[in-house]
């Protein structure tokens, strides 16, 4: 498939396909669009409600099937060949659920997915899409204990320095050097 549902929090997780073709009682998603002009036409448009307790049948046997005419979101349906149930994927970038802090890339332990407590929302992006993966970068000073005579009450300053950004890396870096040659 090639849309996945991610968090802030760097989760990420499966669209729940077994439960697409379930709606909620207040989905409107693939009504036909009507333009209204009162408060609510201005707000982010609802996604696709899901009934995550259930799935369309018992015996659920789902198809991905593009249409050849409409290449858009509203062209592509997810189709169970058991009970004939159909949803349209129109709003899915809209569609929302919380986050289940799943980390699938630590493995299972006693037959659960490794997890924590995730409070965010997840959001739905294209698989492909920069905004799955950015990497977190960090800048630092290391300075090797075994290979340096400086105390341990320096390198406290030198950090506190750095976090408060008294002085610039480069300058801080060369002051260790001058001092490393000193002892």
């Amino acid at each position: 498939m090639g849309f996945v549902m991610t968090c802030a929090d760097g989760h990420i997780h499966d669209i729940p396909w077994k439960h697409w073709n379930t709606y909620l009682p207040n989905d409107q998603t693939d009504a036909e669009d009507e333009e209204s002009d009162d408060e609510q036409s201005n707000a982010k448009p609802k996604g696709p409600q899901i009934d995550l307790s259930k799935t369309c049948c018992q015996s659920q046997d789902l198809r991905y099937e593009m249409s050849k005419e409409n290449t858009e979101l509203s062209g592509i349906r997810i189709v169970c060949k058991a009970c004939k149930g159909t949803r349209t994927l129109k709003g899915i970038f809209n569609f929302n659920t919380n986050c289940k802090g799943i980390k699938y890339w630590l493995g299972m332990s006693n037959g659960n997915w490794i997890n924590e407590i995730c409070e965010q929302q997840t959001k739905v992006t294209v698989k492909s899409s920069n905004s799955v993966y950015y990497s977190n970068s960090l800048s630092s000073i290391y300075i090797p204990e075994m290979q340096s005579p400086i105390t341990n009450d320096v390198r406290i300053e030198i950090g506190n320095m750095v976090d408060n950004n008294l002085f610039p890396k480069e300058q801080i870096a060369q002051i260790i050097s001058v001092q490393k040659h000193t002892y």
